[in-house]
């Protein structure tokens, strides 16, 4: 798990979620997979994006400008699957699901990656969240609820020091890493 771990760690612990969907992200945290806090490290590895921490944990709907960096990395992590959703996208969505992200969302507009944590899988649980939305008009994510939808995204400007997976991979950060062990 190691720096990843440490530092989701840390911005769990400093968002602003109530101290019970702390506890419970924090547990969670504990149990994850690789991609989902690869994924979730991506959106959050920089300053820009720590004060939407717990936004972005209640599923806000989030742009980086990153010349579409991260949907290029994201898409070929082991997990990752295509989905269909209502989200605006250029070319496919993506999925990732884990015990700490739920459903994590992933596409491309333009430059930019979005991303979005969803509170449920597809199914029914995930109707019912829609429903939700459709009454409150916040997007429904694993620890609460976001009004940072869609067309009012949080947008994190170029963080310009993102590090490619295929670099990761290839290096002791990635604990399946031949180097790593």
């Amino acid at each position: 798990m190691g720096n990843s771990f440490t530092f989701l760690k840390t911005r769990i612990e400093a968002s602003d979620l109530e101290e019970e969907r702390k506890r419970v992200a924090l547990s969670n945290l504990k149990r994850s997979n690789f991609d989902e806090r690869v994924i979730l490290q991506g959106i959050l590895e920089t300053k820009a994006a720590w004060a939407f921490a717990g936004e972005i944990l209640r599923g806000a709907h989030v742009r980086i400008f990153d010349m579409g960096a991260r949907y290029n990395d994201w898409s070929g992590l082991s997990t990752a699957g295509t989905r269909r959703s209502s989200h605006a996208s250029d070319g496919l969505q993506y999925r990732v699901n884990g015990p700490l992200v739920s459903t994590v969302l992933f596409g491309k507009i333009g430059n930019w990656t979005w991303v979005q944590l969803e509170g449920h899988p597809q199914g029914l649980d995930h109707v019912i969240d829609w429903v939700k939305y459709s009454l409150t008009k916040k997007n429904q994510g694993p620890y609460g609820a976001s009004s940072h939808v869609e067309n009012r995204p949080v947008q994190i400007p170029s963080p310009g020091h993102h590090v490619p997976l295929d670099w990761v991979h290839k290096t002791k950060m990635n604990p399946r890493s031949k180097m790593f062990q």
